[in-house]
């Protein structure tokens, strides 16, 4: 079988662009290439790579990756990550030139059985019409973000407000009003395409080393008015509405990782029958641990947040929740926050001296999660728009901790218990939430009772083959 997957950044990224979903593909692309020789898999990606001296639209050999074939298209005219091109809605609805890149790709290292899209960001939506040349190709289409129904991938409006189906074009064009200087930014994508194609370490470290001081350059007038404004709404118009028509007509399946993205795909208007929930697999799944009895010391609830201090993940409705909740439950909680500061978010300081216990870390490494983990008994996972499902939340219950969610995203369906979710944006009823289990500890073990078998990459690889190899409809 011929596989080929897409995403906006290589799977191998230094930097690690595109967070969880980059993670997820290289964890993938090495479990097949180890447990499935019948299996060969192609990568592309589009959006991040630029040439200085040639600005040709092609797609090239990366030669720096050893699990697959990985494939760039070079010049590509919708940048990615999604935020960059939001200027450019006419573009990734009308162009055509990516559409004629992808039909080459595949004639010339094809044929393909499937092709996958783990991300449409740094495409044109005409590429997935490609459909009615290439018949007998499975396209499957994943939802790991919101980007087939708004610019920004999140729902998330204004960094505020969590989005619904009936927002208006002028809400959307209201959501980000900045305008992106496409030059410097081209220029800087460039410089890293060609210093890291040199394959030169000397000059690869250079850049690395000068890389503040260029990202500071570059972003001096990233933020501003945005231009022809009535152009880009008149595009907006359409976006969501082409979109989902489009893959309606050239998917086969859209894959969904929780229930709820695919509930929120067929609210948009996504087909039903087209839709089934994939739960990606997950390295940490295989090192899922019994929940032990709850011992409690002096009566303390261990209370747990991991991730990143920012509005949507619902971190600054945390510190209104623990700032709001009354002397005698805050003495008995024992607060540890392991999150990463980011400059945009300044933080802000509460009276930490009320609870037994606070500490404060700046993220954490994947290699400390245990430790960190050990003796909590409970983790918060209060997130404010619909997120997909955080690794956070799959991270903590793998190591046998109980969590308490929002009811946005898929983090709920992992215990699959009301007694612990709460309403999101809902200080009172998340105050009252952890109150309840600072009072009643023993309740904490009921979290399992109902919780989701994580999904081992053995499963979900299983579950997706089976996908792969389906008749098509």
């Amino acid at each position: 079988m011929k596989v080929l997957l897409y995403n906006w950044v290589s799977y191998d990224d230094e930097k690690t662009r595109g967070g969880g979903v980059t993670v997820y593909l290289k964890n993938l692309i090495k479990y097949l290439q180890n447990n499935k020789k019948d299996i060969d898999i192609t990568f592309l990606h589009s959006g991040s790579y630029y040439d200085i001296y040639d600005r040709t639209l092609r797609y090239e050999l990366v030669d720096n990756c050893i699990e697959c074939k990985n494939y760039a298209i070079v010049n590509s005219p919708v940048f990615a990550p999604a935020y960059l091109s939001f200027p450019q809605v006419d573009t990734v609805l009308e162009d055509v030139e990516l559409k004629d890149v992808f039909i080459k790709f595949l004639e010339e290292n094809g044929p393909f059985d499937v092709v996958h899209f783990h991300n449409l960001e740094g495409l044109s939506l005409k590429v997935l019409e490609i459909k009615s040349l290439f018949p007998k190709i499975k396209f499957i289409y994943t939802l790991h973000n919101y980007y087939a129904f708004c610019p920004q991938v999140n729902l998330w409006r204004k960094e505020s407000i969590c989005c619904k189906k009936n927002n208006t074009d002028e809400e959307c064009i209201e959501c980000m009003r900045w305008h992106v200087p496409f030059e410097k930014l081209r220029y800087k994508m460039a410089m890293t395409y060609t210093l890291c194609k040199r394959n030169d370490e000397k000059l690869r470290n250079a850049y690395k080393e000068c890389g503040r001081k260029l990202d500071e350059y570059f972003r001096e007038e990233e933020f501003g008015q945005l231009k022809d404004s009535d152009k880009i709404q008149r595009s907006f118009i359409r976006y969501r509405r082409e979109f989902v028509d489009i893959i309606n007509k050239n998917i086969d399946i859209v894959l969904g990782v929780s229930q709820r993205v695919c509930d929120i795909a067929n609210e948009m208007g996504i087909e039903k029958q087209k839709i089934r929930v994939a739960y990606i697999g997950t390295q940490i799944a295989e090192q899922t641990k019994k929940p032990s009895d709850i011992k409690m010391n002096d009566e303390v609830i261990e209370l747990i947040y991991l991730g990143y201090r920012r509005k949507d993940k619902g971190y600054f409705f945390l510190l209104d929740v623990l700032e709001t909740l009354p002397d005698f439950v805050a003495k008995r909680i024992a607060v540890t926050i392991a999150a990463k500061t980011l400059p945009d978010y300044p933080d802000r300081e509460i009276n930490k001296s009320r609870f037994k216990r606070f500490e404060v870390y700046d993220g954490y490494e994947r290699e400390s999660l245990e430790e960190l983990l050990k003796g909590k008994h409970l983790g918060i996972v209060p997130v404010l728009w619909e997120d997909n499902l955080p690794q956070v939340a799959i991270e903590m219950v793998a190591l046998g901790v109980p969590i308490i969610t929002s009811n946005r995203g898929g983090a709920s369906e992992l215990g699959n218990n009301e007694l612990f979710q709460f309403e999101a944006e809902n200080v009172e009823e998340c105050c009252e939430k952890i109150k309840f289990f600072v009072e009643n500890p023993e309740k904490l073990q009921d979290f399992w009772r109902n919780s989701m078998e994580l999904v081992t990459m053995d499963k979900h690889l299983e579950e997706l083959l089976k996908i792969y190899n389906e008749e098509k409809g």
